[in-house]
């Protein structure tokens, strides 16, 4: 009797420990907020796929997209209780702008953004471009003048390239079937996880965009890491260490 309470107790703790072990942890965030190229169902299917995935995600606004027709889909982010941060005003690449040209634009975008961004502020850097050596550095520091958290990525989806084929497709026959394409999608997104999971071990921030594609398949995605052992998670408990 006594060595088969023994040997249940060594199974229950076996089985939480492995249960921990899948467990990996993942930050949905979204660039490109508004969509402004796709009917507005669309940002409302993306919503209501990261309602029902219980994801606490965060999207980025460019600010010159900011209108009366498209505050609605901040006020949607916001009344499912989604994050919004600042992708500067014109999605302009460090790269190849001035640190004066790239500061006066987050300076615009900051202003237009404030009544809507969350608490504490987060940035996200178009294109991933952080600029170089001295540029780097006076744009970082102004960024954490004025209380910006840089908000990295591990996994780039590359959903533009998706997207841009999906519209493609509806171009030339609007009732073509999307299971091939969502196919390819899904297992792009998997293997650059597996390839981030080897690279920066621990805690995960996909990057995705506010597009026609993720109004499709974003519900797949998300089924797809959770297939996988993934527990979503906020950007700021994906910064924490």
């Amino acid at each position: 009797m006594k060595k088969n309470l023994h040997y249940s107790i060594a199974l229950f703790f076996l089985f939480i420990g492995i249960c921990c072990a899948q467990q990996r942890d993942i930050a949905i965030t979204i660039d490109d907020l508004p969509i402004v190229d796709a009917p507005y169902n669309a940002i409302e299917r993306i919503v209501h796929s990261l309602v029902k995935h219980k994801v606490p995600a965060i999207g980025f606004i460019i600010g010159n997209r900011v209108n009366e027709n498209t505050i609605k889909q901040f006020k949607l982010f916001q009344q499912n209780g989604l994050e919004l941060g600042n992708h500067t005003y014109s999605h302009l690449n460090l790269k190849h702008t001035s640190c004066e040209k790239y500061i006066d634009d987050l300076i615009k975008a900051d202003v237009i953004l404030t009544p809507f961004m969350s608490n504490p502020k987060y940035f996200r850097y178009p294109y991933l471009s952080e600029g170089k050596l001295w540029r780097k550095s006076v744009v970082r520091h102004y960024l954490n003048e004025n209380h910006y958290i840089v908000a990295p990525v591990t996994v780039d989806s590359r959903d533009f390239e998706f997207d841009a084929e999906l519209k493609q497709l509806k171009k030339q026959n609007p009732t073509a079937s999307l299971t091939e394409l969502k196919k390819r999608y899904l297992e792009y997104v998997w293997q650059r996880t597996l390839t981030a999971e080897k690279q920066t071990p621990g805690k995960q921030v996909l990057l995705i965009h506010a597009n026609l594609l993720n109004s499709y398949f974003l519900d797949d995605v998300l089924h797809m890491f959770e297939e996988h052992g993934y527990h979503f998670i906020s950007l700021d408990e994906a910064l924490k260490k």
